[in-house]
Protein backbone atom coordinates (compact mmCIF):
# COMPACT_ATOMS: atom_id res chain seq x y z
CA UNK A 1 0.00 0.00 0.00
CA UNK A 2 0.88 3.38 -1.23
CA UNK A 3 1.93 5.82 2.10
CA UNK A 4 0.10 8.87 1.58
CA UNK A 5 2.67 12.14 1.96
CA UNK A 6 1.45 15.42 2.52
CA UNK A 7 2.87 18.92 2.00
CA UNK A 8 2.85 20.25 5.70
CA UNK A 9 3.69 23.75 4.52
CA UNK A 10 2.82 25.98 0.88
CA UNK A 11 6.21 25.56 -0.18
CA UNK A 12 6.36 21.47 0.14
CA UNK A 13 3.14 21.36 -2.62
CA UNK A 14 4.38 19.59 -5.36
CA UNK A 15 5.30 21.36 -8.84
CA UNK A 16 2.11 22.04 -10.73
CA UNK A 17 -0.16 21.54 -7.68
CA UNK A 18 -1.12 25.21 -7.08
CA UNK A 19 -1.42 25.52 -10.80
CA UNK A 20 -4.06 22.36 -10.69
CA UNK A 21 -5.41 23.82 -7.38
CA UNK A 22 -6.16 27.23 -9.00
CA UNK A 23 -7.37 26.90 -12.56
CA UNK A 24 -8.48 22.56 -12.50
CA UNK A 25 -6.65 19.66 -14.30
CA UNK A 26 -5.54 19.03 -17.95
CA UNK A 27 -6.53 15.53 -17.81
CA UNK A 28 -5.18 13.14 -20.82
CA UNK A 29 -6.48 9.80 -21.55
CA UNK A 30 -3.67 7.53 -20.61
CA UNK A 31 -5.27 3.79 -21.09
CA UNK A 32 -8.98 2.08 -21.35
CA UNK A 33 -9.43 -1.74 -20.72
CA UNK A 34 -12.98 -3.79 -21.32
CA UNK A 35 -15.24 -3.60 -23.62
CA UNK A 36 -18.89 -2.48 -25.14
CA UNK A 37 -21.26 -5.30 -23.08
CA UNK A 38 -19.64 -4.10 -19.61
CA UNK A 39 -17.92 -0.93 -20.15
CA UNK A 40 -14.09 0.45 -19.62
CA UNK A 41 -11.94 1.10 -17.11
CA UNK A 42 -10.16 4.37 -17.83
CA UNK A 43 -7.07 6.22 -16.74
CA UNK A 44 -6.77 9.24 -17.57
CA UNK A 45 -3.77 11.53 -15.94
CA UNK A 46 -2.99 15.45 -15.36
CA UNK A 47 0.88 16.25 -17.00
CA UNK A 48 0.80 19.47 -14.66
CA UNK A 49 0.97 17.87 -11.62
CA UNK A 50 0.85 14.28 -12.16
CA UNK A 51 -2.53 13.31 -10.77
CA UNK A 52 -4.11 9.99 -12.34
CA UNK A 53 -7.80 9.84 -12.03
CA UNK A 54 -9.59 6.09 -12.38
CA UNK A 55 -13.04 5.67 -13.67
CA UNK A 56 -15.57 3.10 -15.05
CA UNK A 57 -17.64 4.28 -18.10
CA UNK A 58 -20.67 1.92 -19.41
CA UNK A 59 -21.25 1.26 -22.77
CA UNK A 60 -23.60 3.95 -22.21
CA UNK A 61 -20.90 6.44 -21.57
CA UNK A 62 -22.01 6.82 -18.07
CA UNK A 63 -19.61 7.78 -15.33
CA UNK A 64 -19.11 6.26 -12.06
CA UNK A 65 -17.58 8.08 -9.48
CA UNK A 66 -13.70 8.61 -10.06
CA UNK A 67 -10.57 7.67 -8.11
CA UNK A 68 -7.37 9.88 -7.38
CA UNK A 69 -4.16 8.61 -7.09
CA UNK A 70 -1.82 12.33 -6.35
CA UNK A 71 1.59 12.47 -6.44
CA UNK A 72 3.46 12.93 -3.25
CA UNK A 73 3.21 15.79 -1.53
CA UNK A 74 0.16 17.01 -4.13
CA UNK A 75 -2.11 16.95 -0.74
CA UNK A 76 -2.03 19.06 1.87
CA UNK A 77 -1.46 18.58 5.60
CA UNK A 78 -3.21 22.31 6.16
CA UNK A 79 -6.44 24.16 4.61
CA UNK A 80 -6.49 25.51 0.93
CA UNK A 81 -9.60 27.41 0.79
CA UNK A 82 -10.80 30.01 -1.80
CA UNK A 83 -8.26 32.99 -0.55
CA UNK A 84 -5.63 30.36 -1.09
CA UNK A 85 -6.71 29.38 -4.37
CA UNK A 86 -6.69 32.90 -5.42
CA UNK A 87 -3.44 33.93 -4.16
CA UNK A 88 -2.49 30.63 -6.96
CA UNK A 89 -4.30 32.00 -9.88
CA UNK A 90 -2.37 35.28 -9.24
CA UNK A 91 0.97 33.12 -8.71
CA UNK A 92 0.38 30.73 -11.97
CA UNK A 93 0.10 34.24 -14.38
CA UNK A 94 2.39 35.48 -12.64
CA UNK A 95 0.23 38.23 -11.67
CA UNK A 96 1.26 38.29 -7.88
CA UNK A 97 2.38 41.05 -5.69
CA UNK A 98 1.06 43.11 -3.01
CA UNK A 99 -2.50 42.89 -2.09
CA UNK A 100 -4.41 45.67 -3.91
CA UNK A 101 -7.55 47.16 -1.71
CA UNK A 102 -10.35 49.38 -3.77
CA UNK A 103 -11.13 52.18 -0.64
CA UNK A 104 -14.13 54.47 -1.24
CA UNK A 105 -14.65 53.03 -4.83
CA UNK A 106 -11.18 54.10 -6.02
CA UNK A 107 -9.46 51.81 -7.91
CA UNK A 108 -5.76 51.30 -7.44
CA UNK A 109 -3.56 51.53 -10.07
CA UNK A 110 -2.60 48.49 -11.87
CA UNK A 111 1.34 47.47 -12.69
CA UNK A 112 1.44 47.27 -16.78
CA UNK A 113 2.29 44.27 -18.65
CA UNK A 114 2.60 42.01 -16.12
CA UNK A 115 1.56 38.52 -16.96
CA UNK A 116 1.13 37.09 -20.82
CA UNK A 117 -1.79 38.87 -22.85
CA UNK A 118 -3.33 40.79 -20.01
CA UNK A 119 -2.69 44.48 -20.53
CA UNK A 120 -2.52 46.87 -18.00
CA UNK A 121 -4.69 49.59 -18.05
CA UNK A 122 -3.91 53.09 -17.09
CA UNK A 123 -5.82 55.51 -15.17
CA UNK A 124 -6.48 57.79 -18.34
CA UNK A 125 -8.21 54.39 -19.94
CA UNK A 126 -10.97 54.16 -17.28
Amino acid sequence: MRRDTRAKRIEELAEGAAHCRAFGHHWQHVTHEGGRKKGWAVTMACPTCGTQKLFQLSQRGELTAPRYIYPDNYLAAFYIGPDERAEFRLEALGLAGPVLKVVNGDRPELPMGKGKGLPGRRADER
